[in-house]
């Protein structure tokens, strides 16, 4: 299985869309287990495509961001998603 299919892995990927967010932030957003959404990071982290940083008005709170990478991802994904939805919508018609 390739990483992109893995449980949550775009998902997780594109809840990174409106900017960074902390862990707890993802959790909530996400409505997934600590442990999946953990691995999902570790896995996003290792491609490069997240990194972690800390806030300026919350310096003890680290939060994790999209990459230049990410952001280049997060853009083809969201491309593909668009073009699922007008492929069902013509296989509906």
């Amino acid at each position: 299985m390739s990483i992109i299919e893995q449980r949550y892995f775009l998902e997780t990927l594109l809840a990174f869309e409106d900017g960074g967010k902390s862990f707890n932030e993802l959790l909530r957003e996400l409505k997934i287990s600590p442990g999946t959404l953990s691995r999902r990071i570790k896995d996003l982290k290792k491609l490069g495509l997240v990194e972690p940083f800390l806030a300026e008005e919350e310096i003890t709170k680290a939060k994790y961001r999209l990459t230049p990478k990410g952001a280049d991802i997060v853009s083809l994904a969201k491309n593909a998603k668009e073009a699922i939805a007008e492929i069902d919508d013509k296989l509906k018609e």
